[in-house]
């Protein structure tokens, strides 16, 4: 192979996450590229346009070919937006490029799945469901979150409960539909973040490990502690750089550095959270409760803290404790509208 960048008749070509690079000639279809560096990328139809199994994502230097017909008709048919994805197998490489495959794009795709083990424990979660009969409105009757505290209280001997704003749209209309009965997710006796029209069990809650090299998520029934799903994926940030060090580096070597980083494992995070809903068979929103764990690094990443801090001594983090928030204002937005994180 000729060495990196030094043909002025190919064009440099990095694939990520991998890391393939080379010096490929002009005209040659990105899926050609990838098996001349080494990478199987799965085209079932042999490259022609037909099965769509080897979509790739043009990072940098978009030197590829315009979309022809026949590719831009099967995107039109897909729904699929040519600005952000390709058929490698249309994409000719006109010029220095830097290409995204997505790992289900691979021919020989890394299953990576981190299951948790059966144990003996408690259940203690903080969220708890709780079921209230609330009495009908009447004239110069208090309002409808009025009588559901004293609800609270009466019936389950609950004070002082709050209740995120985001959920008072729909309160009325559950209390309806539910007949003036509610099962409300109530988040360490103090917040209500969920509530169903009627008696309801579904309370679900997401564990996540996120490691420097592979995400891992389980779907727990908060009410009976059983483990109902797992999804488990590469950590997309590998684009940026294989390992925690090469990621400060591009925090402080580039302005949005930090920013993208954030958003790629937040994206994730989204997805995870998606693909344990459908292995469950839930909606997303009955997801009420979320636990993130990683290292250091990882931790400050997903909170959109700029690592830089922490790539050289004495090595302090912007913080070490815990901390409490709503999904929504983390970003994630495939779980319920009042989860917790």
């Amino acid at each position: 192979m000729i060495p990196f960048g030094q043909d002025s008749m190919k064009h440099n070509v990095m694939l990520l996450p991998s890391g393939k690079r080379g010096a490929i000639p002009a005209g040659t279809t990105v899926l050609e590229a990838a098996e001349i560096l080494g990478l199987e990328i799965e085209s079932i139809c042999g490259g022609r346009q037909v099965c769509g199994k080897c979509l790739i994502v043009p990072e940098s230097g978009n030197n590829l070919s315009a979309p022809d017909a026949t590719e831009q008709a099967y995107a039109l048919k897909h729904r699929l937006d040519l600005s952000e994805v390709r058929l490698s197998c249309a994409a000719c490489i006109l010029g220095d490029v830097v290409i995204s495959v997505p790992e289900q794009s691979l021919a020989r795709k890394q299953v990576i799945r981190k299951t948790a083990r059966d144990l003996t424990i408690e259940v203690n979660a903080a969220c708890q469901l709780y079921y209230v009969e609330v009495p009908p409105a009447a004239l110069n009757a208090p309002s409808d979150w009025t009588r559901i505290r004293q609800a609270l209280t009466e019936q389950h001997d609950l004070h002082n409960i709050n209740l995120d704003f985001v959920l008072l749209a729909g309160l009325q209309d559950a209390l309806r539909d539910g007949g003036g009965t509610l099962t409300l997710t109530i988040w360490n006796q103090r917040e209500v973040i969920a509530i169903h029209p009627g008696y309801s069990e579904t309370i679900y809650g997401l564990a996540v490990d996120i490691g420097s090299t592979t995400i891992a998520g389980h779907l727990c029934n908060l009410r009976t502690g059983e483990v109902v799903a797992t999804a488990s994926m590469m950590n997309p940030q590998s684009r940026y750089g294989d390992d925690i060090m090469t990621r400060i580096s591009y925090s402080m070597m580039h302005a949005d550095g930090t920013e993208k980083l954030h958003r790629t494992v937040i994206k994730a995070l989204n997805q995870i959270a998606e693909k344990t809903a459908i292995e469950a068979s839930i909606t997303p929103d009955e997801i009420v409760d979320v636990v993130l764990v990683g290292n250091t690094v990882m931790h400050h990443l997903l909170l959109g803290i700029n690592p830089v801090e922490l790539g050289g001594a004495p090595f302090t983090p912007a913080i070490r404790e815990a901390i409490t928030m709503t999904a929504r204002d983390l970003g994630l937005k495939s779980i319920g509208r009042g989860a917790k994180v």
